[in-house]
């Protein structure tokens, strides 16, 4: 449907003003977020619209999960529309009401990929209406001035926005207008690069409706099913005799080998499914000494076994290293404070609504769409802010469970995760084992040799069956391996890794394996210092001169944390300093210093230093805090984070058999950003794992005197 039939079809032939910028879609699609039909142009639409009250209603081209997308765009609008950005209203997507498919809020890449089409749809906008005010006011527009929402002419006399979007209604298309190339002068700006208060900062505080668990509807049921008693169980009989008997029980099921029950309330749920006797057939049984087994890379090397090349410059692979060393990093929970939560409404005529805290709506619909037979014009999702995501919304699991329950029900029905589940049935950063080897010559690294094993990140059984997976992993998994090539410059390189399907489920995770990848080579960067005798922070420097916005970074974090190269990261006082470097996705520089000291005769991560360019801030306090963010969970990794694998299932179900940092634990975070308003921006939300992993395991190395074979440091 062409986009002013659909936006005319949509009833927004009210009075107001709708830019619609169309702009040829730039990059390589992410392999696991909504994807388009390869034959057909890539489109990107942003909506930005002028309301009679003078107020601009914003259509989010990302999702909101907390890292603040939704107050950077609206700042980016105020400033075209030189408006106050309480006057922009913000609307997360949804599927029943923007044409195209917005892509899934993944990898870092709202602000990078979209922050120039939501300006351009702004700036399509402000310039229709100053065409209008020309008309009004009897002036050229090049004699218009802007202020607040309103254009003056030289006369002295004004009209404002609601008085110019009230007079008729002007859908314009991207070739209206031309697409704003950049913004004014930094000095000139009243919003971008500026800091602004995050949306619904009062309304979370006060505990308002905003999540998805809100959601209260008429004849709301609640659903959940039967958990198997291990990973991949399939449900051979089920006998819901004893269950019916019980307070609130609506309905029980088989579905595909899973087993469904619905009740009137929540709480109900838990004794109805303990009363349904089901018989389960059982995969082949696993345990951690077999996971662990399947990704040991010196078992594979043994065995010529890595399929995956990044690198091969004819590294001489026999004779002597000078640094031979292995580190294992284990499975991680993505450990979100809200719990994934999904409403399904029927609408009738087979149509569906969903009520979604998610990363992908249209991945949503299309799933939903699958789940119940319907064609995915007939499903309808709405997006709510989320309480963490960090990939794990990434994929569509609990919307389907809620969607069969709805259908089979005839009504509403919202399934909420337990944290048990959250554990058992999502899907987690996968293990890895990593072996390093460096020769050094002249006090530089001439021989780098990184090979590892891992799981998948972007093949994951998670969102799809096993067997089209099997085609699938012919390639090499690109998540796998993110982050695996150094930000150093080497004489020669060889890096080559294998991706492993693995029984318990993996998938994206903050990062994706950027953070594993970069730890493995920050330890080994600070070692093959030690061994040339050398400070690490010149060791690096030294590797850096293809790379200056990272020297750049690196010099500056360790001048914040003290770093003393005579004293090679030692403090007066005893404590120990350790650093990181990263280049997120080729395009974001970040380094990292982390301080160690020793009290009550225990080891205590106390700061975390961390510099980061990513080029045109937009909200400089958001950014600092995704580094915050960032900061701890390397610190919370590197400690004590380790999701134990039982017998055929994870062994957790809850934090305390989970762990993650604790508030009484956690360092301070000291950020800072490099300004960088001539480049474009890049990606903020997990650029920092890169570095920040590695330098506190190097600060912890240097504390404690042993060299690290696996993390947390606990296992």
């Amino acid at each position: 449907m062409k986009r002013r039939a659909f936006l005319r079809g949509m009833g927004w032939a009210a009075a107001g003003v709708t830019a619609v910028a169309v702009l040829p879609c730039c990059g390589v699609l992410p392999a696991l977020p909504t994807k388009r039909t390869p034959e057909l142009e890539e489109v990107v639409a942003a909506w930005v619209q002028v309301l009679p009250n003078g107020r601009v209603r914003l259509y989010s081209p990302r999702q909101e999960m907390g890292q603040g997308i939704s107050i950077g765009f609206s700042q980016i609008v105020a400033e075209e529309l030189d408006l106050p950005v309480h006057r922009i209203d913000l609307v997360l997507p949804r599927t029943d009401e923007l044409p195209d498919p917005v892509s899934s809020t993944v990898g870092s890449q709202s602000i990078q990929d979209r922050m120039r089409l939501v300006a351009s749809a702004a700036a399509q906008v402000r310039e229709a209406l100053r065409r209008r005010a020309a008309e009004l006011l009897g002036a050229p527009p090049s004699q218009l001035s802007l202020a607040d929402g309103a254009f003056a002419g030289r006369d002295g006399r004004t009209v404002d926005y609601a008085r110019l979007a009230g007079q008729r209604v002007e859908i314009l298309e991207g070739d209206d207008a031309p697409v704003l190339r950049s913004f004014a002068p930094a000095a000139r700006r009243r919003h971008v690069g500026r800091e602004a208060a995050c949306r619904d900062l009062e309304r979370l505080v006060a505990g308002a409706p905003l999540f998805v668990d809100d959601v209260r509807l008429p004849g709301l049921l609640h659903g959940a099913f039967v958990r198997g008693p291990v990973i991949g169980a399939s449900a051979r009989r089920a006998d819901f005799g004893r269950a019916r008997a019980l307070p609130g029980f609506v309905l029980g099921d088989r579905f595909d080998g899973r087993v469904g029950i619905v009740a009137r309330h929540r709480h109900q749920l838990r004794a109805i499914a303990a009363a349904v006797d089901v018989e389960w057939d059982r995969p082949t049984p696993f345990d951690d000494a077999s996971v662990a087994r399947a990704i040991d890379v010196d078992r594979k090397l043994a065995a010529g076994d890595l399929q995956h090349e990044l690198a091969d410059d004819s590294v001489d692979r026999g004779g002597r290293w000078d640094l031979d060393m292995r580190i294992d990093v284990p499975f991680a929970a993505h450990a979100t404070i809200e719990p994934r939560c999904a409403v399904v409404e029927p609408q009738g005529d087979d149509r569906y609504r969903v009520h979604a805290a998610t990363q992908d709506a249209y991945l949503v619909r299309k799933k939903v769409a699958r789940a119940v037979g319907a064609g995915e014009s007939d499903v309808a999702v709405r997006s709510y802010r989320m309480g963490g995501g960090f990939g794990s919304r990434a994929l569509p699991l609990v919307e389907q469970e809620a969607a069969v329950l709805a259908k089979a029900a005839g009504a509403p029905v919202k399934v909420r995760w337990t944290r048990a589940e959250e554990f058992h049935e999502g899907f987690h950063r996968p293990p890895s084992s990593h072996r390093i080897r460096v020769r050094l010559r002249n006090g530089r690294v001439a021989d780098w040799w990184h090979a590892f094993a891992t799981g998948h990140v972007f093949f994951t059984h998670a969102g799809a069956p096993r067997w089209v997976l099997g085609f699938a992993t012919l390639g090499s998994d690109k998540g796998a391996s993110r982050g695996a090539v150094p930000p150093y410059a080497f004489a020669r390189r060889r890096i080559e890794f294998r991706d492993e399907p693995l029984p318990i489920r993996t998938g994206p995770w903050r990062g994706l394996n950027a953070g594993p990848n970069a730890l493995a080579i920050e330890v080994a960067m600070s070692r093959a210092a030690r061994l040339a005798g050398q400070d690490a922070v010149e060791f690096r420097l030294a590797h850096l001169a293809e790379a200056p916005r990272l020297a750049r970074c690196l010099e500056r974090a360790a001048a914040l944390a003290g770093w003393s190269t005579s004293a090679r990261g030692a403090l007066d006082d005893g404590s120990q300093l350790g650093v990181g470097c990263g280049i997120y996705k080729g395009v974001t520089y970040v380094a990292a210093v982390a301080r160690v000291a020793r009290s009550a005769a225990r080891l205590r991560v106390t700061d975390v230093w961390c510099v980061q360019d990513c080029g045109l801030v937009v909200n400089p306090d958001r950014v600092r805090a995704q580094i915050e963010g960032n900061a701890m969970w390397a610190v919370s990794s590197v400690l004590c984070e380790k999701l134990e694998v039982g017998p055929g299932q994870v062994a957790a179900s809850t934090f305390a058999q989970s762990p993650v940092l604790r508030l009484d634990a956690s360092p301070r975070v000291h950020s800072e950003l490099i300004a960088a308003d001539d480049q474009a921006p890049t990606g903020a939300g997990e650029s920092a794992i890169t570095a920040a992993m590695g330098a506190v395991a190097n600060a912890w190395e240097r504390a404690s005197g042993i060299d690290l074979e696996r993390i947390p440091v606990g296992a």
